[in-house]
């Protein structure tokens, strides 16, 4: 008789960075996957990268979660083919790094979409079904951002407080279920290029918070199953955070400022083509494809 697992793992953002290695980890464990993503190469790069790695059963979904009605067709698609889904990761999501008025209505109003509105859509179409479970996890990925206002990322930064209040106020309403939610909350992650170039001009103290996307994974996977509230990779980001509650409001406000002013910093965003990777940033504006 065979002891394969029969639930999933629905990863967002799960075709690159942190949500890929996320995968990796939990498909090594033996979890099903169903990765959400733009529908592109990248999607169907990742999906048989796992599928011919593990010995489990790997989904993909080719969808734009920045549209409204995304979350909808992603949790009717997992009950039309009867997934169960145990494991939720609520991953996808981009930033920038600019002043304000830098960015038009349209970017901003997918940022938010995708960092909080998608998440919150995903969680509360799945929870119902994952209450009735013995076990589950709904994982919230946020960033070191969300511990502090943040000039020349204001809406990211915002966006990001937002994933971990919400995180910490539902994973209180489901203490004594089943249900186990946590936040990770990294800094930066070297993903790609553009991220390695920022942390570069930041100078050293960037590269000190900073920490490739299979440690953050790695961690996170860990954090998740030991039920862990609040998920931080690396002592020096516990340190960056605790600094907080030393140093006064207005000198945290010019000293975030400054150093996200350096003039050879890299101004980056998010494209109608796809995204950027700032933090944890694997999804984009693309328009649905089929789901397979």
């Amino acid at each position: 008789m065979s002891n394969r697992r029969t639930d999933y793992a629905l990863i967002t953002g799960g075709s690159l960075g942190i949500g890929k290695c996320i995968a990796r980890q939990l498909a090594g464990n033996g979890y099903n996957i169903v990765l959400v993503a733009l529908p592109d190469e990248d999607l169907e790069k990742t999906k048989l990268e796992l599928s011919s790695s593990f010995d489990v059963d790997v989904r993909s979904v080719g969808i734009d979660l920045t549209k409204n009605e995304s979350a909808e067709e992603v949790y009717y698609w997992c009950n039309l083919n009867q997934l169960e889904v145990s494991i939720l990761i609520n991953n996808a999501g981009f930033g920038y790094s600019g002043r304000f008025d830098d960015y038009d209505l349209e970017f901003l109003d997918s940022l938010m979409k995708l960092n909080m509105v998608a998440m919150v859509n995903l969680t509360r179409l799945f929870v119902t079904d994952m209450k009735k479970l013995p076990a589950c996890y709904i994982l919230n990925v946020g960033s070191i951002a969300s511990y502090y206002d943040s000039p020349f990322k204001a809406v990211y930064a915002a966006s990001k407080k937002f994933v971990f209040s919400f995180s910490r106020a539902i994973r209180q309403e489901y203490l004594g279920t089943s249900i186990s939610v946590s936040v990770l909350t990294p800094a930066g992650v070297m993903t790609n290029d553009d991220v390695k170039c920022a942390a570069e001009a930041l100078g050293w103290s960037a590269k000190l918070i900073s920490y490739t996307p299979e440690e953050v994974a790695e961690k996170a996977v860990k954090g998740m199953f030991n039920g862990r509230a609040r998920i931080v990779p690396g002592i020096f980001n516990n340190i960056y955070i605790a600094m907080r509650r030393i140093l006064p409001y207005r000198l945290q406000l010019m000293l975030i400022s400054r150093h996200f002013k350096k003039k050879n910093v890299p101004i980056y965003k998010g494209e109608q083509s796809g995204v950027t990777e700032e933090v944890d940033a694997d999804a984009g504006h693309e328009k649905p494809a089929l789901m397979d």
